[in-house]
């Protein structure tokens, strides 16, 4: 299946969100993510990438987008179940067909509200990457014990102090993305490709060939849906993996 855009497709924002099995939630999501866009007039492109939900929400989705004709502004992408990093970086690269400007993630399950996002777009004149950082964050200890350790590994393996580096709710310019993807390896499966891109992004701020900037979001508990991470020994060896592609990231450069 082709996601090629012409040129005069190209929107300001394209919006990646990875779905899968959020049938409850995913109508509230596309309602508040076109309210939010919508009131900021800005002109965007939601890439929804279900990754072999087996529940409704494709056809969810599907339907919200009839019933608002919102053909033009969402575009739902169908792939077999790939896992979230990599239902992350096929909606990256059709962000990059799409042609905007400006690029920004979020995930389905409604930690982050939509209107969360005005405070990244605001720093849109002085910065070129917009981290969130969840200041309280509401999951189970395991993970915030996970997300932990990931932060101490990224800065023992390249002296970066990033606050929340797999946040997802990150904004950043095309040129950036376009770069970082084809520089940086990352492997097509990659469980956490944005702490890649989070660690590519405040290097070059280092050298001082990019501004980021991070800013502080309100995360909440999950209303619906089921976690797909559970368990302390699928934790365990998630986090065995992420440790492993980052010593292959610090190796390849």
């Amino acid at each position: 299946m082709s996601h090629k855009f012409h040129s005069s497709d190209a929107h300001t924002l394209s919006v990646v969100i990875p779905v899968y099995n959020e049938e409850s939630a995913i109508e509230k999501i596309l309602l508040d993510w076109h309210r939010e866009l919508t009131s900021n007039g800005l002109s965007f492109l939601l890439i929804l990438v279900n990754d072999g939900s087996t529940d409704g929400s494709l056809a969810n989705i599907n339907r919200w987008i009839g019933q608002n004709k919102a053909q033009d502004l969402v575009k739902a992408i169908s792939q077999h179940n790939q896992g979230h990093g990599a239902s992350i970086l096929n909606g990256y690269r059709i962000a990059l067909d799409s042609g905007s400007p400006w690029i920004f993630q979020c995930d389905s399950d409604d930690q982050i509200e939509a209107k969360d996002f005005s405070k990244l777009w605001r720093e849109t004149p002085k910065a070129d990457f917009i981290l969130g950082q969840r200041l309280e964050r509401h999951d189970p200890i395991i993970r915030l014990f996970m997300s932990r350790i990931m932060r101490l590994w990224v800065f023992l393996l390249f002296g970066l102090r990033i606050l929340d580096p797999n946040c997802p709710f990150r904004l950043f310019k095309r040129e950036f993305l376009q770069e970082a993807l084809t520089k940086t390896k990352i492997p097509s499966n990659s469980f956490a490709p944005n702490i890649h891109l989070s660690i590519e992004a405040f290097k070059k701020a280092r050298r001082g060939t990019l501004k980021c900037k991070t800013v502080p979001i309100i995360h909440q508990l999950r209303q619906s849906g089921v976690p797909s991470l559970r368990g302390i020994f699928k934790l365990f060896t998630i986090s065995l993996r992420v440790i492993r592609e980052l010593i292959a990231h610090r190796c390849s450069r």
